[in-house]
């Protein structure tokens, strides 16, 4: 009986004992059913790869992403599954966490099928009972997102860097440029009398302009800018420009202006950077040379029109090359910035084309076929008014009268502004800082003999600027007539100048011409 009796109670233990084990292994099946719902689910490439390299599993995504079935995976190598320049990177990673037993992070570009993307990737080792790794566990996870805006995070910040220093090239270039161009003036204001001297000075101070645009081009790419505007000669514009962007080139240009082009209201600089980017682009189409078709006309813009524009008058300008033409999935991203499909391109050349010319309220598109070369066409709004500098080549003794103040840094600036000022007739006195050039305002107005007109540079090192300076004088005379000046040409204050109280902007380098149209503009405007 008792025998009986132990006998039932070791079957009652087994019993609980076999309903623990079911008990459990119905946990353990949830968990593997859990897991394995969670990993072949997952928008992630997830394999396990044996020590021969083949594959043991891969996810329903793997597969996906392979362009492949499941079934078409399992069993198959890395080398089998990936071009030579992929697996071979992919399995020397392998062959890293077989050897060490450690894990591995890795993200690297993979090449698949013309598909450049991201992973990245985690390789675990995955150890039998014995603590030897038998297989690796991998799982990768697109980030080609995150990577490309950690990119495009690194070029703005080298663009800002980038564009600090050509702020700085450009203020120093540019007093350096106004002091040459300023004796250039009065050079030839005191050799009228000698033709051949008169057309070497006219010369170098044709090239000076051309100096300063290269500053404002790496300006205007670096940074942008508001469009310093004056009424411009597009035809001349356009010789100029086409011209010097094939300078050592193999291609020539073939002009087509009408004889009547209008001229626009425009920044001549930005709007020849426009043209030279786009010459140099139908240049590098015509790697072998070849004739590039450079076209302006007059053109309307109607209301409801095709154009995203305002009604009314433009000038229409076509750059065109022979080239192989752009493809159709490209042309429509031709604009976009650091878009290329140059080897060596930045992708911003057309970016900044675009943004110059929405900045002067313009339009530029671009047509093309494969194999039948490319147009870019812009258009700007045109103007009846006289290009400036048009009609007068020389510099003229303004006659003016008055008190001048003229605040700059620059010693040599200094020097040569207030011979051109007595030169126009004016009695000058000049401050190194906005400090020096405020205390000198009031002493005159206390004297009685105030200033008609103060000049202040707006950008002054270890001082005050012309912009606290000009302040300070308006606090002191509300109805101060003070002209701006500048060698960055991006400042908005130069384009702005109004809604700081102030009476008009010149930007560096100047000559005698420049300075004294904007005195002679400014004593003619009734006080604020």
């Amino acid at each position: 009986m008792k025998k009986d009796d132990g006998l039932r109670d070791k079957v009652r233990e087994l019993e609980a004992e076999l309903a623990g084990c079911r008990s459990e292994m119905a946990v353990l099946a949830e968990k593997e059913r859990l897991y394995r719902s969670l990993v072949e689910s997952a928008e992630d490439v997830i394999f396990v790869v044996d020590r021969d390299g083949r594959v043991k599993y891969a996810n329903p995504f793997a597969a996906r992403w392979l362009g492949r079935t499941g079934d078409s995976i399992v069993g198959r190598t890395v080398p089998e599954l990936f071009p030579p320049s992929v697996s071979a990177r992919q399995t020397a990673n392998l062959r890293k966490v077989f050897d060490t037993g450690e894990s591995l992070h890795v993200t690297a570009i993979t090449a698949l099928d013309s598909r450049e993307t991201w992973l990245e990737s985690w390789l675990i080792p995955s150890r039998n009972g014995a603590g030897e790794v038998v297989a690796v566990i991998g799982m990768s996870r697109d980030v080609t997102a995150r990577q490309r805006a950690l990119e495009e995070a690194a070029k703005a910040q080298r663009l800002e860097a980038l564009g600090v220093l050509a702020g700085g090239i450009a203020h120093d270039f540019n007093n350096i440029l106004s002091a040459i161009m300023g004796n250039i003036s009065l050079a030839k204001l005191r050799l009228r009398g000698d033709p051949a001297a008169l057309e070497r000075l006219d010369e170098a101070e044709r090239a000076c302009p051309r100096a300063r645009d290269l500053t404002r081009h790496l300006l205007t790419f670096a940074k942008g800018g508001a469009p310093q505007k004056t009424v411009v000669s597009i035809r001349r514009l356009l010789d100029d420009s086409a011209e010097f962007a094939l300078s050592g080139s193999t291609c020539n240009v073939a002009m087509d202006i009408e004889t009547d082009l209008l001229p626009a209201e425009v920044d001549g600089s930005q709007i020849s950077q426009v043209v030279q980017n786009l010459v140099i682009n139908a240049a590098q189409a015509m790697p072998r040379g070849g004739t590039i078709l450079v076209s302006a006309r007059n053109a309307v813009v109607e209301p409801g029109g095709p154009l995203p524009l305002a009604p009314g008058r433009y000038v229409e300008v076509a750059v065109t090359d022979f080239g192989q033409g752009i493809a159709p999935e490209h042309l429509a991203r031709i604009f976009d910035p650091y878009f290329t499909t140059k080897e060596h391109g930045t992708g911003l050349g057309l970016a900044t084309t675009y943004s110059i010319i929405k900045r002067h309220d313009g339009h530029v598109l671009a047509e093309s076929r494969p194999g039948a070369g490319t147009t870019f066409r812009f258009f700007l709004p045109a103007t009846d008014r006289e290009p400036t500098g048009s009609v007068r080549t020389e510099p003229q003794r303004a006659m003016g009268g008055g008190r001048i103040l003229f605040m700059d840094d620059e010693r040599s600036l200094r020097d040569v502004a207030a011979e051109m000022l007595r030169d126009m007739g004016y009695e000058v006195t000049c401050a190194r800082d906005g400090a020096e050039a405020a205390c000198r305002y009031a002493e005159a107005r206390k004297e009685g003999r105030p200033f008609a007109v103060a000049i202040l540079d707006l950008t002054v090192q270890g001082g005050m600027g012309g912009r606290e300076a000009g302040a300070s004088i308006l606090e002191i005379d509300p109805s101060a007539r003070i002209i701006v000046s500048s060698g960055y040409s991006e400042d908005p204050i130069m384009s702005e100048y109004r809604s700081h109280r102030f009476y008009g902007a010149v930007a560096k380098p100047y000559g005698f011409s420049d300075l004294a149209d904007v005195i002679a503009r400014v004593l003619s405007k009734k006080r604020h």
